[in-house]
């Protein structure tokens, strides 16, 4: 019987010592998350904005790990522009700067162009794609793809942005 209490108490002892380690320093992270609902009036707005200008475009919405979200697309688009406002939303969430500020960086320093080559192929290097953020921390991305320009993808973010800058606060 004298066996069990040593065990016992080197059992409290070691779920003392394990749960003042697993909790000690530990802390709620107060992240802001992008919203279904947010997401989706975000992508709407840059549609309408781009639909405004004439333009059929791909508006894709990723979460801040650039895991794609939300896709919104408007009738008869090719793969390709489905496929560039992803890029465009992924590189943009994981650099997290819009994507028309890549360029200028590469002509100060190309060999940057080449680790990004190396490291992360899937990257685009124009205009078009947008990080978004919530008091000042990142929560995601929002790519267009199918206006005529990069530019023009672009200022129908801004737009959207712009229009929805009060929920994004």
């Amino acid at each position: 019987m004298q066996m069990k209490r040593p065990c016992a108490m080197l059992g409290a002892a070691l779920l003392a010592l394990l749960g003042g380690l697993t909790t000690a320093g530990a802390q709620v992270i107060d992240q802001p998350v992008l919203s279904q609902q947010l997401r989706l009036d975000i992508a709407i707005a840059a549609q309408k904005a781009c639909a405004a200008n004439g333009f059929n475009v791909a508006v894709m919405v990723v979460d801040a790990n650039a895991t794609p979200r939300l896709l919104l697309g408007g009738d008869g688009l090719a793969p390709i522009e489905i496929e560039s406002a992803t890029r465009k939303a992924r590189t943009a969430a994981g650099m997290g700067m819009p994507t028309s500020a890549l360029p200028p960086i590469i002509r100060q320093a190309p060999e940057f162009l080449e680790f990004l080559k190396a490291t992360q192929p899937q990257l685009i290097l124009f205009g078009g794609g947008v990080p978004i953020r919530i008091r000042g921390q990142l929560v995601g991305a929002i790519g267009v793809g199918g206006a005529p320009r990069p530019e023009a993808d672009e200022a129908c973010i801004t737009t959207a942005l712009t229009q929805l800058a009060p929920r994004l606060k």
